[in-house]
């Protein structure tokens, strides 16, 4: 299936072959999912981070919606996601993002990647084809990137958000402004108290929204 849309004065088009695809792209594109921090990504001037990149959608909409070119890092642990999500940066013209085929861990390591059946529920931890996939983890982004300050990191990691955020150092999260955070209950129970027991012990406020789709999901928004 064939979209076209006109967003913000541009002329954009994506194949969406899936109903995970549509399901994706109409959270950002037509529920305005991340309006909260639209304005931010508006004014952003130091990096944004799309961690879970899916197919590129949320990449599309920030640099789009961005007045100051601010570098986009995009990273998409599964493959088949990675190469559409290039194709579509290619097919819409958007110059100002990097991304990479990479699952983002604790640790820069190679470890077991589930593979669903749906293109937004691959993760370390559901069911379907297991497939050894490269990690790397939020030091890594910033020392390879020499990243000193960051604006925005935008994360959808189907779980693996708890561990990563437990384990980043409180110097490291005193880098961001704001963190966007989609959180998995069914991975973790107490996964909520996780997030915010770390974000708070690096000064950030937080703002917590219900999905509207599953009382397993939702949403957390830190900011410094």
């Amino acid at each position: 299936m064939i979209r076209n849309i006109k967003f913000k004065g541009h002329n954009l088009s994506f194949d969406l072959p899936t109903e995970a695809d549509q399901s994706v792209f109409d959270e950002i594109f037509r529920d305005n999912e991340y309006r909260d921090i639209e304005d931010l990504i508006v004014k952003a001037k130091n990096p944004i981070l799309d961690l879970g990149a899916h197919k590129g959608f949320f990449s599309i909409y920030a640099s789009i919606l961005n007045e100051n070119d601010a570098q986009i890092y995009a990273f998409e642990a599964a493959e088949e996601n990675f190469l559409e999500a290039k194709k579509n940066l290619k097919e819409n013209h958007i110059k100002n993002v990097k991304i990479k085929n990479l699952a983002i861990w604790i640790e820069d390591t190679e470890k077991e990647f589930y593979l669903s059946e749906d293109s937004h529920n691959h993760s370390f931890y559901g069911e379907g084809e297991g497939k050894k996939l490269r990690c790397t983890c939020l030091e890594s982004i910033f020392r390879k990137n020499r990243l000193e300050k960051v604006d925005l990191i935008k994360m959808d990691l189907e779980g693996a958000e708890f561990a990563i955020i437990e384990n980043a150092s409180l110097d490291l999260l005193k880098k961001i402004k704001t963190i966007f955070i989609e959180y998995h209950l069914d991975v973790n129970r107490d996964g909520l108290n996780i997030l915010k027991n770390k974000l708070q012990a690096a000064a950030f406020k937080i703002e917590q929204k219900k999905s509207a789709y599953s009382r397993e999901l939702g949403y957390l928004i830190a900011r410094a």
